[in-house]
């Protein structure tokens, strides 16, 4: 066959594979799970014929799409498929990402000792490498999720608050799925505190510097238990 005919059906079944990719993104926003599950199955057959980045994201997404279907147990065996690639090829930065993936799974368990878990090494990363920019928000959020799991609404209102106005400075924002495992801890804590003081924590702490309440939370992290 034709080296330039390989290069073509190389080029097509790359474009493809994108194609799905932005299908199954507007599919899953939508909420339309059956139109994204044929999508998903497509890319994860193309996507070991395409190699590179592609086996990853498939599965990255079929992860996602197996979370808003309750199904965890499926979601983290995906995400830990990812990370074993990722600390395989020592590419730290992925493996900081399964371990924020990992965090929402223990999240919306509601297991704290693995959320404690993913959280920590997360912040080990980080602290070897600064260059893991958009995460802060979404740490600071699961770090308000284990707070409240560790009967700690008082940090759990000043973490949230922390992210919110990071958030508003940056222009970033959880997706939907990601607040379906976080938001339901955010709103025990309100509970807990009232919602009068659960505000007055939030305010207090709106102020703070991000890197500098991520540093706090590290530190408030190692004096859990296991």
């Amino acid at each position: 066959m034709p080296s330039r005919l390989i290069g073509s059906i190389k080029a097509c079944s790359r474009w493809l594979g994108t194609t799905l990719n932005g299908y199954i993104s507007i599919a899953n926003a939508r909420g339309d799970l059956g139109a994204t599950r044929v999508r998903v199955d497509e890319y994860l057959a193309l996507s070991s014929k395409l190699g590179g980045r592609h086996p990853y994201r498939a599965r990255h997404l079929d992860a996602e799409l197996r979370r808003r279907q309750g199904d965890l147990a499926g979601a983290e065996e995906l995400y830990l498929r990812n990370l074993d690639e990722a600390r395989s090829s020592a590419n730290m930065q992925i493996v900081a990402h399964c371990k924020i993936n990992l965090g929402f799974v223990a999240a919306q368990r509601s297991d704290a000792s693995a959320l404690r878990q993913h959280l920590l090494e997360y912040m080990e990363i980080r602290s070897m490498t600064l260059n893991l920019s958009g995460s802060t928000e979404v740490v600071l959020e699961l770090c308000a999720a284990l707070a409240n799991l560790v009967s700690s609404p008082d940090l759990s209102a000043r973490f949230h608050a922390v992210a919110q106005a990071l958030g508003v400075r940056t222009g970033y924002r959880l997706e939907p799925l990601d607040l379906i495992a976080v938001t339901p801890h955010i709103e025990s804590a309100r509970a807990q505190l009232g919602e009068t003081r659960f505000d007055a924590l939030a305010a207090a702490a709106s102020g703070e510097r991000a890197d500098a309440t991520i540093d706090a939370a590290q530190d408030w992290l190692k004096t859990l238990p296991d």
